[in-house]
């Protein structure tokens, strides 16, 4: 029986746990009058065939026999829905029906959610937070995140063993948002925050298909360091090393306190050759906030200040700074 952990392929809600062994479409990628998707079967080692047709109409099924794991499909038209699905040719399961709108999107396409696709409805259907990343090996790591109902994002892994001409998916994570994988030396490492008040750290030594169990970094709560918060953001911003040690930035607020007190800034660091598995490891730099009183925008009414999403860079200077993306808001 399958032990349900944070990692999986796919991840399954507590409540539908018989997901895991359905079929399913991990990867959409829509393209120039085509589609390309990836599909699993935990359940069953038979033959499958995809049916797709245009999103709610009469038409017969397409049928596809699948012959690998991977299939791209042609000479359709763009910017028109399809829905899909995968079933077992002896009738035992199918997948979830899913949608897609084929486009002659700029690059090569990771991944793609239609905005009216519910699949992952339990987390939300919003892509955000992209990283791509350059393994040790040589191959690319890209991750993103799926948000949008709740603070328990999902997140998602490929892998690309061409240079990203394509990609394949690894793995999915749950409940982790605004993952930041990196590479220290030879070993790929993750960090992201769980819910609204971890920091949390994992570590992948077969390059993003399995994690180990996240450790906790650094944990708040509403009265974090006697200011009232309400949680912490990261988002995907770099990783840097600096004299020796590894720096990544965050924050903790809230997007609407009127006082000037949105959010404070801070970075949590560790030794280079210390165990980053260790939290005793990592130290974090008291928190900062932007004075609102000093910040001065000509012509524009704003209450208080964003300040969010820090990047740690080293200077010409040979220091570290954090340069922080700063909006006006009006509550």
């Amino acid at each position: 029986m399958k032990t349900f952990d944070w990692c999986s392929a796919p991840y399954a809600p507590l409540r539908q746990r018989e997901r895991y062994y359905e079929p399913y479409i991990c990867r959409l990628a829509p393209a120039d009058r085509s589609f390309t998707l990836q599909w699993l079967d935990n359940g069953s080692d038979g033959a499958h065939t995809l049916y797709y047709r245009l999103r709610g109409s009469e038409d017969e099924w397409v049928a596809v026999p699948l012959t690998s794991k991977t299939v791209t499909i042609t000479g359709i038209t763009n910017l028109v829905d399809y829905e899909l699905y995968i079933e077992r040719d002896d009738k035992s399961g199918r997948s979830r029906t899913r949608l897609v709108s084929p486009c002659d999107a700029p690059g090569v396409v990771v991944n793609y959610i239609h905005p009216d696709d519910k699949y992952y409805d339990f987390a939300g259907n919003f892509l955000y937070n992209p990283n791509v990343i350059k393994l040790p090996s040589g191959d690319y790591l890209a991750t993103h995140d799926v948000f949008g109902r709740s603070d328990f994002c999902i997140s998602f892994v490929f892998i690309s063993r061409d240079k990203g001409k394509t990609w394949e998916y690894q793995c999915e994570l749950y409940p982790i948002c605004e993952c930041k994988p990196f590479v220290l030396g030879d070993r790929l490492y993750l960090v992201g925050r769980l819910t609204l008040e971890q920091i949390v750290i994992s570590e992948s030594r077969d390059e993003g298909k399995t994690w180990s169990e996240p450790v906790t970094l650094l944990r708040t709560d509403k009265y974090f360091e006697g200011v009232k918060r309400s949680g912490i953001v990261l988002h995907s911003t770099p990783i840097t090393v600096h004299n020796g040690r590894i720096f990544f930035s965050f924050e903790s607020g809230a997007f609407a306190v009127t006082n000037g007190d949105s959010f404070v800034s801070s970075m949590m660091s560790a030794p280079v050759n210390a165990n980053l598995l260790d939290k005793n490891s990592w130290e974090y730099v008291p928190f900062t906030k932007v004075a609102l009183d000093k910040i001065h925008i000509p012509n524009v009414k704003y209450d208080y200040i964003l300040s969010i999403e820090g990047n740690p860079l080293v200077g010409h200077d040979g220091e570290l700074y954090n340069l922080i993306r700063m909006d006006h808001m009006i509550a």
